[in-house]
């Protein structure tokens, strides 16, 4: 399956849930509901196919409670390419032609959310000063939207500080790791900046993460961007910039190289979002430093071990550090201690 095919996959299944989870009415959804919604048309056209399938959308058609069409013009005009599909004629017209009444049945208070963030966000975007930052702490992942529409999902130990002007959009990545879902503007092209990349982007979606050792990985989810390395230009060697499509990944070095991957793993690029870690050989050390951002309760501490004497592959809940702790037990050349709060791993003498 092509990556854009998983993503496609994966957005019709969020929406399937979505709609089991509203169906009930409990309304302690709506939030995060509203929050999914508004991060992409994709979203709100996986919705309403969902939507327009059940029986519950075409009673509340055919009671005549609105023009899903018309509603569909008026918050997103990306989203008029969905194909609205009705099982019986009588509920397509009645889609079209009844009159416009208030209504409680299916959650489109969602759609009216939606407008009410545009029109916020174009207030707040007037009184927004120069640089705006924000951060996440240990264990703790964020989602922004930013004035003008764009979205931002900030990983665990993670801050941006964020600046627009009327003919561009920057973002500085200081830390950590953060999924882009950029709001289309021609005029005003979206840039990331990492201490060792630059990525511009008019309309698409990527993650970038900065990190510690100055190293930067941008993955492409959808459409394209362009990465070039950040030292300056009298620096750059040829290939230092760089086109990338959805499905390709570049690491950029701090010295200015970059790699392209041509075959990326976008789940595995993104499989923080479901609070993740998947490591393939990756050293030990950077696995503890990724299990320490998820955990304040329990941190993995090293004791003489060499770096990058210890290597391993595997898929992790980031919140069980536990699970690190079992795997490692088993290892010769260490020794594991649990104490309060800690899991200290020691090197072995020989």
């Amino acid at each position: 399956m092509s990556v854009q095919g998983q993503i496609d996959r994966l957005i019709a299944f969020q929406a399937a849930q979505w709609y089991e989870r509203l169906r009930d009415g409990v309304h302690g959804h709506n939030a995060p509901f509203v929050q999914w919604l508004t991060e992409s048309p994709r979203h709100m056209e996986a919705f309403l196919a969902v939507a327009a399938e059940a029986p519950l959308i075409r009673k509340v058609l055919a009671e005549g409670s609105c023009d899903l069409r018309e509603l569909l013009r008026d918050v997103q005009p990306e989203v008029m390419s969905l194909p609205v599909r009705f099982e019986h004629p009588a509920d397509a017209a009645a889609a079209t032609l009844a009159p416009r009444r208030r209504f409680s049945g299916l959650r489109l208070w969602a759609v009216a959310a939606v407008l009410a963030v545009i029109s916020i966000s174009a207030v707040l975007y007037q009184l927004m000063p120069s640089w705006q930052r924000f951060e996440t702490q240990v264990g703790e992942q964020r989602a922004l939207q930013l004035a003008e529409g764009s979205i931002v999902n900030l990983n665990a130990q993670s801050r941006v500080a964020v600046n627009f002007k009327e003919s561009q959009r920057d973002v500085r990545l200081l830390q950590g790791e953060a999924t882009f879902k950029v709001a289309p503007d021609s005029a005003r092209p979206f840039r990331v900046h990492t201490s060792a990349a630059v990525v511009e982007a008019v309309g698409t979606q990527f993650n970038v993460y900065a990190r510690s050792d100055g190293t930067t990985t941008v993955t492409v989810l959808e459409g394209k961007v362009t990465v070039s390395s950040a030292v300056s230009p009298a620096a750059q060697q040829p290939g230092s910039s760089l086109p990338l499509v959805a499905g390709e990944e570049a690491r950029v070095g701090s010295g200015g190289s970059i790699e392209r991957e041509h075959h990326a793993d976008v789940a595995e690029a993104i499989a923080w979002q479901q609070r993740k870690l998947i490591f393939k050989r990756t050293a030990l050390e950077d696995m503890a430093a990724e299990f320490n951002r998820y955990n304040k309760s329990t941190r993995i501490l090293l004791q003489g071990i060499e770096p990058g004497s210890f290597r391993f592959t595997g898929a992790f809940d980031a919140d069980d550090p536990q699970s690190l702790a079992v795997l490692l037990a088993r290892e010769p050349g260490l020794s594991v201690e649990r104490r309060d709060g800690e899991i200290l791993i020691r090197g072995r003498q020989p």
